[in-house]
């Protein structure tokens, strides 16, 4: 978790992880970006997600949340789907 001051909040933690799907028999290289972003002096947080194929512009999702609690269990929900589907981090 790394604390830092972004857009003028007074004080926000962020989580990042990268995690890589690479098969080379099957054409496979791909890539998966999780991020959480805790917003301390609102409470809020949010989830970017954003994947695709390395060396392409891949797609990107962010989901606001009222709390950091929501945030937190939606990041680890989907952590835990990506792995399952055989990223790993590298």
């Amino acid at each position: 978790m790394v604390k830092q001051k972004l857009q003028g909040c007074e004080m926000t933690e962020k989580k990042e992880i990268m995690m890589f799907s690479i098969d080379l028999e099957k054409n496979r290289r791909k890539y998966y970006r999780l991020e959480l972003t805790r917003h301390n002096d609102t409470g809020s947080a949010e989830v970017v997600r954003e994947w695709g194929r390395i060396g392409g512009k891949g797609r990107e999702e962010r989901c606001p949340f009222a709390s950091a609690a929501e945030a937190e269990h939606y990041y680890e929900t989907v952590l835990r789907l990506i792995r399952r589907r055989g990223y790993k981090v590298v």
